[in-house]
């Protein structure tokens, strides 16, 4: 299942699970016993999955889920006509992946010849305010000819000079269009010439190409568009998408595959420090319709639907479509930018502060819901696309609305422990009170058999738990009070720290984000908390890993090296008897590989601050000391992210300080990737042989890494 949480203010709201024990001696490690996945407050998918196979309907399981509330339509529930009457309301980032989503590129192609890329010229391009200026050439000036000629309006030679006849050209355009004939190209002129849609004008058009290219913002805060014949403005569209015309953006991958999308228009909007008004970057963003943003969520599995358990489909259909609603309400308007000065303003602080991070009502990521566009709509036949259109009333889209609230905040996640959240779990203190409708409910069905996060442990050294509190020892560990849904609300610790024995009460919010767990829904028992000395130690596990799952894999012997050399690690603790050879990498656990791998030293220094969270903080410190990562964008690491083959290129590029490139271009599926050289130095080394055996002509650098393939990366480059 793809896991979600699901709003950027609650990405932290991770839920809880089912109690069980676990007692161990003060050096065994300490292990957190656990159920569900999520912040556990809402409707739970995998309760939901089973409730339909009980035979609940998708109403009944909405309400259920959130108390008071009702299913309406769109126009009972009393929607304002911006968002009704309009066909493209809903703004969607869709490259962005934190709460700082500017970019200072982008990729993108189309599936097909017909789409269009339009820009405004550069606000420094002074030729476009003046008069005659007596035939000073410039590649505006020949636009703007163009432009006069498509009209009816000669403008004679298009030459890029403004002369007489140009002159003569512009006075007759503005003269048939009630404007003042004086011959000025001025901001009434070109609102003419080119009507304002959405902010944007199509002064410059350039064809988007089948292959990938890619947009860079220069020092001057413009956008050149490969192909075109003039540097443009970083405000822009691609117009037009259709099912048989549609934008890709390889930069956005679902299940190794590129992301199309099919309707709407593509913005390409500058992003604007507030205070300076300087352009940091550009936000890539989808101006979609409601129901074509609903149909690409892609939040559980269209499988559910032949097992019996389409209805839970249909309340995911309704509790997302309340979500994008209730975050469209709260920010506004966004398609409307009071012209095209610089920097764009509003009265609304809320309104600016979202446009300043990402120009979006919703993000396409679990910040909010995932959204993945076309890729989603044909997965499985359009099973989910159709679950959507059964949600609706008359062709009208149903949401959630409580008394005295309005459409609500419909939070969702993949599984609670039991019983889902109430708002008085909110991280740990008490949330706004127009949560309300959000109360703890019995849920044994989100503990069924098929999910696979009905029960989970995670564990811990000794060590590791003290450095997390800061003790230099800990001596025990205990859930001592829970919440009404029986998730755990206060966790102590115990421990040696100055040399004297303390005892510190976290919040079970703090131990599931500092720990990394599941859910909240857990509990603890380890050592003493009442005092006394810890008993002796285990006798030490026997030396080396052995994995069930890879006999007769094609990295076998690669993985069995790895693990040798005590750089492979289990993928289902404590047991670790696993590997998962299959599974992709994520950004964390090649921080481990690398980190086993070349022996990396210990820093005290924290580099990031995404990676509180994780496991593995030691490693992906160590790495960024040695320089092989520089994160995902300012302070960020994104820890959970996948690491595809072009990335991995990158990071064993700089671990081996590789240089030779063997004359460059080894792959012919590379030459737009960032990092082509990363990757012919790679196989100019031996590391990798390509994708596709024999030829090997191919690196695929957008695919995944798994877990297999990266024992035989590293297994090459340590072992030759």
């Amino acid at each position: 299942m793809r896991t979600k949480s699901i709003l950027l203010a609650v990405t932290t709201l991770l839920t809880l699970v089912t109690p069980g024990t676990q007692s161990a001696s003060a050096t065994d490690d300490v292990v957190f016993t656990g159920s569900g996945w999520g912040h556990g407050m809402g409707l739970s998918q995998w309760g939901a999955y089973e409730r339909a196979r009980q035979g609940q309907t998708a109403e009944e399981i909405v309400e259920t889920y959130y108390q008071t509330a009702s299913v309406l339509t769109l126009a009972e529930a009393e929607i304002p006509s911006w968002v009704t009457d309009d066909d493209s309301p809903v703004w969607v980032n869709m490259l962005g992946i934190s709460s700082s989503t500017n970019r200072s590129s982008f990729q993108i192609r189309t599936s097909s010849v017909g789409l269009t890329f339009c820009q405004q010229e550069p606000k420094t391009e002074s030729l476009w305010s003046l008069t005659n200026n007596g035939g000073e050439e410039s590649v505006y000036v020949q636009i703007l000819e163009q432009r006069l000629d498509d009209l009816g309006h000669d403008p004679g030679p298009i030459d890029g000079m403004f002369d007489a006849a140009t002159d003569s050209a512009v006075r007759s355009f503005q003269t048939a269009n009630g404007l003042v004939a004086d011959g000025a190209v001025g901001r009434n002129t070109k609102a003419k010439l080119w009507e304002s849609d959405s902010g944007d004008r199509c002064v410059i058009e350039t064809a988007v190409p089948t292959s990938t290219i890619t947009v860079n913002v220069d020092d001057d805060g413009n956008c050149p568009f490969p192909g075109a014949l003039a540097v443009g403005d970083c405000l822009g569209s691609v117009r037009n998408l259709s099912t048989t015309t549609r934008v890709a953006l390889p930069e956005k991958v679902d299940s190794g595959v590129p992301v199309e999308l099919a309707h709407g228009d593509l913005r390409i909007r500058p992003d604007i420090d507030a205070s300076s008004g300087a352009i940091e970057g550009v936000h890539v963003v989808l101006e979609v319709g409601l129901e074509d943003y609903v149909s690409g969520i892609d939040e559980v599995m269209t499988w559910w639907d032949s097992v019996g358990a389409g209805e839970a489909l249909k309340a995911q259909a309704i509790a997302a479509r309340t979500m994008g609603m209730r975050l469209m309400l709260s920010y506004g308007e966004l398609g409307q930018v009071n012209g095209s000065a610089y920097p764009y303003t509003d009265t609304q602080s809320s309104f600016n502060t979202q446009r300043d991070r990402c120009w979006c009502h919703v993000y396409s990521t679990t910040l909010t819901q995932v959204y993945n566009g076309w890729t989603r709509e044909i997965e499985s036949g359009g099973v989910w696309p159709a679950a959507v259109a059964s949600t609706l009333v008359e062709g009208e889209g149903t949401v959630l609305t409580a008394p005295g609230h309005g459409v609500i905040w419909a939070f969702y996640g993949s599984s609670n422990g039991g019983a889902s959240e109430s708002h008085n779990g909110w991280n740990g203190y008490e949330p706004p009170s127009n949560f309300s409708y959000l109360v703890s409910v019995p849920d044994p069905y989100s503990l069924n058999d098929d999910n696979p996060y009905a029960h989970w442990t995670k564990s811990f050294t000794p060590a590791a738990v003290a450095s997390k509190l800061g003790f230099t020892e800990v001596l025990g560990v205990d859930v001592i009070a829970l919440n009404d849904s029986g998730s755990a609300k206060t966790v102590q610790f115990k421990g040696i720290s100055g040399g004297q024995e303390i005892t510190v009460d976290k919040t079970g919010a703090w131990v599931d984000s500092a720990f990394g767990l599941r859910s909240r829904f857990f509990d603890v028992e380890w050592g003493d908390t009442s005092g006394g000395p810890p008993p002796p130690p285990p006798p030490p596990p026997p030396p080396g890993p052995s994995y069930e799952d890879i006999e007769g894999h094609l990295f076998e012997g690669d993985i069995e090296w790895a693990a040798s050399q005590g750089v492979a690690f289990g993928c289902n603790p404590p047991d670790n008897d696993l590997f998962c050879p299959d599974r992709a990498v994520s950004r964390e656990e090649m921080a481990v590989f690398m980190t086993n791998a070349l022996d990396l030293p210990p820093t005290t220094v924290d580099y990031f601050t995404d990676d509180e969270g994780s496991p593995f903080e030691d490693a992906i410190n160590r790495m960024a000391e040695a320089d092989i990562t520089r994160g995902c964008g300012g302070t960020r690491f994104c820890p959970d992210l996948k690491v595809d083959r072009g990335q991995m290129a990158a990071f064993l590029g700089r671990a081996f300080g590789l240089h030779d490139n063997g004359g460059g271009d080894l792959f012919i599926d590379d030459d737009h990737s960032i990092f082509e050289g990363d990757i012919d130095r790679l196989g100019t080394a031996g590391i990798t042989r390509g994708c596709n055996p024999p030829a090997n002509t191919r690196f695929c650098p957008e695919l995944d890494v798994d877990r297999g393939a990266m024992m035989a990366f590293l297994h090459r480059a340590l072992d030759g």
